[in-house]
């Protein structure tokens, strides 16, 4: 995480551009009707791009119980106790009615495993959903392993600034 915060905002524009537009092209993204995507935190790829054109667009909202809500982007936001931007609303929808996932991480190995922040969420969420499932980061997120635990909900593809990796 000390690295993201080290990057330089004019490298995260710019290879955010890079990697969203890998994703606008993808065919998951072209034919989903309903994506979830992140709000991001200081150092994270932004996701503004991947609003366009989509009918629903939803982002996640942690609940005091351990889960997680995918709320309809609105445009109103508030903080979460964790500091991290959510959507305010009442829309939400179930994770398995989510064709496509954007999904952020500390870092990612080539077997499209995630490392988040070690609270579980997105594994929660994730688990059991037919929805398609991309990580994206920046190249230096890129790890040898990251140690995945049996609960652990591996991505079916990564996005990169440089390349996209694929589940083996």
């Amino acid at each position: 995480m000390g690295l993201r915060k080290l990057y330089p905002q004019d490298d995260i524009i710019k290879n955010s551009e890079i990697i969203c537009g890998k994703i606008l092209k993808s065919a998951h993204y072209r034919n989903a009707e309903k994506i979830m995507l992140y709000i991001p935190m200081a150092g994270e790829v932004l996701t503004d791009l991947l609003i366009n054109g989509k009918k629903a667009v939803f982002a996640p909202r942690v609940r005091g119980d351990g889960g997680m809500d995918a709320v309809r982007l609105s445009g109103e936001f508030t903080k979460s106790g964790f500091g991290v931007s959510e959507p305010v609303g009442d829309d939400v929808t179930a994770a398995e009615e989510i064709d496509l996932f954007i999904v952020p991480g500390v870092a990612f190995d080539r077997d499209c495993q995630r490392m988040g922040f070690g609270r579980g969420y997105y594994d929660r969420f994730l688990a059991g959903t037919g929805g398609y499932k991309a990580g994206i980061a920046f190249e230096f997120q890129i790890v040898q392993t990251t140690l995945p635990e049996v609960h652990d909900v591996p991505m079916d593809i990564v996005f990169t600034e440089k390349r996209e990796i694929t589940k083996r």
